[in-house]
């Protein structure tokens, strides 16, 4: 089970966004504020899995909201729902710690993907945002490995590359699971020893460190 807390300003949509969530059997809802520091509080109460999270709020915009609440509750993901997707608002977003960006125009389907992404510990970007990305971090190559990332990079085995590939494109353990026809146990250990030998604490982290690095 899956527990998410919406933020959403509009009410017609909130309503709907939350009817549509309580009527999946593996998500439940905890909560759901139109204000951007009520909507604080209440997510360190609640303690969601999940938060889907607008940006033009009142009072607090959603990209603050996202940086304070990672502060207190790093475990928290944080899905970004708007319908902007211009480069600054991107970047800002994903660097006060979201793990998705969902755009409003996509589908209900697609809304429940990028919420169950997230809650399996993946990234996930709408199309029209990876687009962005892509653009943001072709305009800023990598800078060279220093010694001490290349020699936590050397220590990966040529299967957890593997899995650190898969995972950077967004891919929960079960999608990396089929497409190298492994267990997902094993997919499992060889995600924590990743995190452990790159030194980062989620996969979210690691996800970002390979794309910096082109692994």
């Amino acid at each position: 089970m899956v527990t998410v807390f919406v933020v959403e300003d509009h009410q017609l949509m909130r309503d709907a966004i939350c009817t549509f969530l309580s009527g999946h059997e593996d998500l439940q809802l905890v909560g759901a504020e139109a204000d951007g520091l009520t909507a604080l509080h209440k997510i360190e109460e609640a303690k969601p899995d999940v938060v889907l999270m607008d940006i033009g709020l009142p009072t607090m915009n959603g990209i603050e909201v996202t940086s304070r609440l990672k502060e207190t509750l790093p475990s928290v993901k944080v899905v970004m729902f708007t319908s902007h997707d211009d480069v600054e608002e991107v970047r800002a977003a994903l660097a006060s710690g979201a793990s998705g960006y969902c755009l409003k125009e996509l589908s209900a389907d697609e809304i429940l993907l990028a919420i169950r992404s997230v809650a399996q510990g993946a990234a996930w970007l709408a199309p029209k945002v990876a687009v962005t990305v892509l653009t943001m971090l072709s305009a800023n190559p990598a800078a060279p490995l220093d010694e001490k990332r290349a020699k936590r990079i050397s220590q990966l085995s040529s299967r957890e590359l593997e899995v650190l590939k898969l995972l950077s494109t967004g891919k929960s353990n079960k999608e990396i699971a089929s497409e190298l026809q492994i267990g997902l146990s094993t997919v499992r250990t060889h995600v924590e020893h990743i995190l452990q030998k790159l030194e980062v604490t989620c996969r979210t982290e690691a996800a970002v460190l390979a794309v910096q690095e082109r692994i």
